[in-house]
């Protein structure tokens, strides 16, 4: 029995059909594709051969062979739309990728690394990729490659310099792994770099900016107690002494004025340790900027009820 049903076949693929076994009567072999529907109602790809028969020197009569090749259609399928898939992303994505074999030559490199270190795709081909880094960095960077393409090293992301092809250098988050056959061997390592040379120059701004601004603190803190907590102390032990050698002869006004003195000066010196603590927190010094800022951010939010997000 035919492991199709003749009802469900298309003229023109049943008049192909036709033609082919007779031209296997003439005696000529046809091989060729074909997608038919099963006794199942299921819809097929098949691999046909129709052949002659023969007795002797006559066509007795057609042998027809239909191999189920759906399976395989479908994986070659699959394949092809994972490859383009790779392609279009390798091509056209942001990121600089290139492809590395076991010797650390560049195999193949996209646009956007071409773009990224000022090169034309073909210069880079068959470059060592350790010629691109920073000459401080290419020891590091001989290690991870070594344990990518040597070793069972996983995948792995840092950041380095890159010398651009003009000698400036860039900064770059590079994420490293290798692709392995079916016994596990590698067949070659695969890079995605982005270049971060802004974000690194931008954090390096904003640490100088921050030095800048820690240094001002300590000069006004500084000045706040020398300046004013310091003479203020000094007025406030004055009048006290003073205070106390006053006789019982002096009358009870002098004294409370005298007082009053005192509980403003005390207040004053209170006030510029708190503006003193708050310009140098302790805790800047004994744990570091983040520490300190959390502390910050819950005393808002303690004495002010605020809400802030990190």
């Amino acid at each position: 029995p035919f492991p199709f049903d003749q009802q469900q076949v298309d003229p023109t693929t049943l008049a192909e059909w036709r033609e082919n076994n007779r031209r296997a009567l003439e005696g000529r072999v046809f091989q060729g594709s074909t997608r038919l529907v099963n006794s199942l109602g299921q819809r097929r790809d098949y691999f046909q051969i129709v052949a002659p028969i023969r007795d002797g020197e006559q066509v007795a009569g057609v042998l027809g062979i239909n191999i189920d090749v759906t399976e395989h259609r479908r994986a070659e399928e699959a394949l092809r739309l994972s490859e383009e898939r790779f392609r279009l992303a390798f091509e056209e994505g942001p990121l600089g990728v290139a492809i590395i074999g076991r010797d650390r030559r560049i195999q193949h490199a996209n646009r956007a690394l071409g773009r990224m270190l000022g090169y034309q795709v073909e210069e880079l081909i068959d470059r060592d990729v350790l010629s691109l880094a920073h000459p401080d960095d290419r020891e590091a960077n001989r290690e991870v490659t070594a344990g990518l393409l040597e070793g069972d090293a996983p995948p792995v992301t840092w950041e380095r310099r890159i010398v651009r092809k003009d000698g400036g250098v860039c900064w770059a988050r590079a994420t490293a792994t290798v692709v392995r056959n079916a016994e596990g061997n590698v067949l070659y390592g695969l890079g995605m770099v982005e270049d971060v040379t802004e974000r690194r120059r931008g954090e390096e701004n904003l640490r100088q900016l921050l030095d800048v601004y820690e240094r001002h603190r300590q000069l006004v803190a500084y000045e706040v107690h020398d300046a004013i907590a310091q003479p203020m102390a000094a007025a406030r032990m004055n009048l006290e002494a003073t205070l106390r050698q006053l006789g019982p002869e002096c009358v009870q006004t002098s004294r409370e004025g005298f007082g009053r003195v005192i509980q403003l000066l005390q207040q004053g010196i209170r006030d510029a340790r708190r503006l003193m603590t708050e310009l140098r927190p302790p805790i800047l010094d004994d744990a570091g900027l983040l520490p300190a800022l959390e502390t910050l951010i819950e005393q808002l939010h303690r004495d002010y009820q605020m809400e802030i997000d990190c």
